[in-house]
């Protein structure tokens, strides 16, 4: 029944590997069901399952059954028939449970956690089987899943899993040495053969002695690292090649170490770090870049090393055959990191030359021209964007990221030239730039961004048909930029073109739907504002005044933004009292401009004249919004509305007593007819609210002298 089970099983899961993991689950499943349901079932069951399983929590939720289950899974034992061939079936599920897990890995459909818990069920499986003698295959193949889950473990930063994986690879590794000197002994092997696969084993149990040094370094066990590291170090002698990953391996874990502050490991491994690049990879038989850079990076962090010795060492990285520009560059890196700037620089004009038929290439430009950036070398840094422009342009064109670098660095020096009003330099920098642009950029808003900010030098040199056409170009780039309108306002008001600054001025208007923000376009109609004053050109202002005025939904930032000028003040509020007295019948609307009548006239001097203008406001105000109280049918809307009367009456009242107690004039106050009507308006909105004080509010209005017949037959009408 067994084998049946596991034969069928696999076939299954041959036939299931096109699709996902989910379908492994269910050949687990059928291990535990076929004992209890039909194939009928046991199908549905799996149709289901595939249905439903789509994310990796789900995932994870089959990984889990799958480990239990696996438990339940006896081990292959023995010589027969059957267990030889159901020894090979469950070898081979467990192989495509891994191709499976490799396969989602790839695709990056698995967290690093869960990568490590599929490969781990694989391995589990490849071990559930004891191999024949003699079966390096096995072998080599549960050496290889067990290393490799491993280094997943630990890459999910789990190390005492891993040291489970590495254990039986270690094993593993033991057996096949075993296998292979056997087999030597009795002749089967040529001592070529013999040697062979002895370096192979050694290679693979280098790599597993690092690993384990890895995770005792995780779980600092530093004593049990480094034996394992010494292990390393003396299989070198045949494996010379690997010295350098030695080498940083022992140099990363005394960084680590010292960020730890455990200074005295750190220095251990420092210290075997330094004696295997100066007694291994100096051999230059066997020497690697990446060595090479290390012993670089060992210098620089030497307070005792003499010049010509860091020069060499830089001089031997940078001419390796086998250097690649990245490890170059980080090379550069570490001279510029440690204030070796002159030897920075020499080595990337050697690289220039270097990488010239490099894709690369771009990436040691930007550098290059960094470094020149730096140390204001600035004639040599524009000679080496013009190169990298024509090569752009012509045979070496710049890849997407390293071109994006290059436009932030020459933004950067066009914004730093501009800051010092050296507008001919930035619009040099900015125009270096612009060729690196291609025909397909032309809508880029980053393009639309470049026009604006040469416009605006061509603006400070006074060369306005330059910077009308820098903005056009701005315009077709972006047409729905407000910040583009309002370069083209300024440039039509410098130009005194009234007609140009007020059409941008209202296609700033129109903007607001296509993703500008409101406070941005009201702050640039504010400046526009502001502009226009300072040219003398009021029809322009008091045209950004009726437009700011008419839209502007934050009346405050307004306020905040004019307080500067007075003159503007009172344009605004010209304007707005204007706009007021054209409402109507529209008393909401009156109401608010009025109101924004009463604001504006609080920023102005407190001088006699205005504060008449501002009572009359707030009592304009306070009229406007009974009005609209007593047209409204919302209840919730008219008691708002009748609240707002009075505080209106309140600061109304305010502002008569500064008038009568204001040392600046001797006005008689006695003959205004101003606090009868607010007396009124007070009475009925309160009346209205139903307020109980209306008996105190008659009184006070008896006891007025502009009081009269009228007046009570007015307050009796608003009580029936």
């Amino acid at each position: 029944m067994h084998v049946f089970l596991l034969v069928f099983s696999t076939d299954l899961l041959r036939l299931l590997f096109k699709f996902n993991f989910k379908n492994l689950y269910l050949f687990f499943c059928r291990l535990k069901a076929l004992e209890k349901e039909t194939l009928p079932k046991c199908q549905a069951t799996m149709i289901k399952a595939l249905e439903k399983d789509k994310d990796e929590d789900k995932v994870a939720q089959r990984a889990e059954t799958l480990s239990e289950l696996l438990d339940k899974v006896s081990g292959l034992h023995g010589d027969s028939d059957k267990n030889r061939t159901s020894s090979g079936e469950l070898q081979n599920c467990a192989v495509n449970l891994w191709n499976i897990a490799v396969a989602k890995r790839a695709g990056g459909h698995l967290s690093t956690g869960l990568n490590a818990r599929l490969r781990h069920l694989a391995c589990q499986l490849a071990f559930k089987v004891s191999p024949l003698e003699g079966s390096e295959v096995v072998l080599k193949r549960r050496v290889m899943m067990a290393s490799k889950t491993g280094r997943a473990w630990l890459d999910g930063g789990n190390p005492s899993m891993a040291d489970n994986s590495l254990s039986l690879a270690s094993e593993c590794l033991e057996k096949l040495t075993k296998s292979v000197l056997s087999a030597a002994a009795e002749g089967k092997l040529s001592e070529d053969d013999k040697e062979r696969q002895k370096t192979e084993i050694e290679k693979d149990m280098f790599k597993v002695f690092c690993y384990q040094a890895e995770s005792a370094v995780a779980q600092e066990q530093h004593d049990v690292a480094m034996r394992l590291a010494q292990r390393c170090k003396e299989m070198l002698a045949r494996l010379p090649k690997e010295t350098t990953f030695l080498a940083m391996l022992c140099y990363n874990f005394g960084v680590e170490t010292y960020q730890k502050q455990k200074y005295e490991e750190a220095v251990a491994w420092l210290r075997l770090t330094a004696n295997l690049i100066f007694t291994g990879l100096a051999n230059s038989e066997h020497s690697h870049p990446a060595g090479l850079h290390l012993k670089v990076h060992i210098l620089l962090v030497s307070d005792t090393v003499e010049d010509n010795r860091l020069v060499s060492a830089v001089t031997d990285c940078l001419h390796h055959p086998e250097l690649t520009v990245e490890l170059a560059l980080n090379t550069i890196k570490l001279l510029i990191e440690h204030k070796r700037a002159q030897l920075a620089l020499d080595g990337v004009k050697q690289l220039t030359q270097q990488f010239q038929a490099s894709p690369e290439l771009g990436k040691v430009y930007l550098l290059h021209l960094r470094i020149l950036l730096d140390n204001r070398q600035m004639q040599a840094a524009k000679a080496l964007v013009e190169d990298c422009i024509t090569g752009h342009n012509t045979t070496q064109p710049l890849d997407t990221t390293t071109r994006k670098r290059f436009h932030l660095l020459l933004w950067e020096q066009a914004a730093q030239a501009y800051e010092a009003n050296e507008y001919e330099e930035a619009l040099r920098w900015y125009d270096y730039s612009r060729n690196l642009f291609s025909s397909n950029d032309r809508h880029d808003n980053n393009m639309a961004k470049l026009e604006r900010n040469r416009s605006a030098c061509y603006l400070h040199l006074k060369q306005y048909d330059k910077a009308l056409e820098a903005a056009r170009q701005a315009e077709t780039c972006d047409p729905t930029s407000a910040h583009t309108q309002y370069a083209l306002f300024k440039i039509g008001l410098l130009q005194g073109n009234s007609d140009a600054a007020i059409e941008a001025i209202e296609k700033m208007g129109t903007v607001d739907e296509k993703g500008e923000e409101n406070s941005t376009i009201e702050g640039l109609v504010c400046l526009a504002a502001q502009l226009a004053f300072e040219e003398s050109n009021r029809d322009v202002a008091i045209r950004a005044l009726e437009r700011l005025v008419q839209h502007s939904h934050n009346i405050q930032q307004v306020l905040t933004a004019i307080r500067s000028s007075n003159d503007i003040i009172l344009s605004y509020l010209e304007t707005a009292w204007n706009l007021g007295l054209k409402c109507g019948e529209d008393t909401n609307m009156m109401h608010q401009f009025f109101n924004m009548c009463f604001k504006f006239s609080s920023l102005c001097p407190m001088d006699m004249a205005n504060l008449v203008r501002k009572k009359t406001c707030a009592l304009m105000a306070a009229a406007a919004c009974l009005q609209s109280a007593r047209n409204v049918s919302d209840p919730g809307e008219k008691m708002e509305m009748l609240k707002t009367v009075i505080l209106h009456v309140d600061a109304c009242r305010e502002t008569c007593r500064e008038i009568c107690n204001s040392k600046i004039t001797d006005t008689d106050c006695s003959g205004d007819s101003t606090p009868i009507l607010l007396c009124l308006y007070e009475f009925e909105a309160k009346a209205k609210l139903g307020e109980p004080d209306l008996t105190q509010l008659v009184d006070r209005v008896m006891a007025m002298p502009q009081a009269d017949a009228k007046t009570l037959e007015t307050m009796a009408a608003v009580c029936c």
